[in-house]
């Protein structure tokens, strides 16, 4: 988890907080002995691109975040029980709520 790490050199996260973080997505992603993977892995294909170019104009959103909710989207066309969308970037989260996702956390602290 390259953020957490980065956030670690800044200062903004204890080194033990970064590694707890990276210990926690890895088993998100990767499962542990106990728990399947809790991501899914989707595919970026030029339809998901061209979804994200019209995210990027709708909601005003720059490029990666829109590639975020392009490929929820994606996720939630083939899953339906993909309903959650978590980010802390305020402008991505009212992009996500728009396109009718239940946002993680609920609410954000500033």
């Amino acid at each position: 988890m390259p953020s957490s790490k980065r956030k670690q050199r800044l200062g903004e996260l204890e080194a033990e907080d970064a590694q707890v973080l990276t210990s926690e997505f890895e088993a998100d992603w990767f499962g542990t002995g106990e728990e399947p993977p809790r991501f899914a892995a989707v595919v970026l294909a030029s339809k998901l691109l061209d979804q994200a170019a019209q995210l990027c104009a709708s909601h005003r959103l720059r490029a990666y975040d829109a590639v975020h909710l392009s490929c929820a989207i994606a996720a939630r066309s083939a899953d339906e029980s993909c309903r959650s969308f978590a980010a802390f970037d305020e402008p991505l989260r009212a992009a996500a709520a728009a396109e009718g996702f239940d946002l993680v956390p609920a609410r954000t602290e500033r």
